[in-house]
């Protein structure tokens, strides 16, 4: 039932990312964050324009049966912190 409602729209999220990196001025005290971000952004939006069938993968809890929880994905902090120390 709450397929969908947990899918990231990646390409209008990082669209609005770079606009606020380049209007909060960010874009001139890091560079490279700049670059990155223009980066990841811009191959979003090709990479739903040529294949748009990548959309459909970012809705992660579609994926998992029901009170299946070993099949949720870890955050990653959580995992390294466990192995770490």
């Amino acid at each position: 039932m709450l397929s969908g409602l947990t899918a990231f729209p990646l390409q209008s999220e990082t669209s609005l990312l770079a606009r606020l990196v380049d209007a909060t001025g960010l874009d001139s005290a890091f560079p490279a964050l700049d670059a990155w971000v223009h980066r990841v952004s811009e191959g979003v939006a090709d990479g739903y324009g040529r294949h748009p069938f990548l959309a459909y993968g970012t809705d992660w809890l579609a994926f998992a049966p029901p009170g299946d929880r070993r099949r949720l994905p870890a955050a990653p902090c959580a995992t390294r912190s466990a192995t770490s120390g």
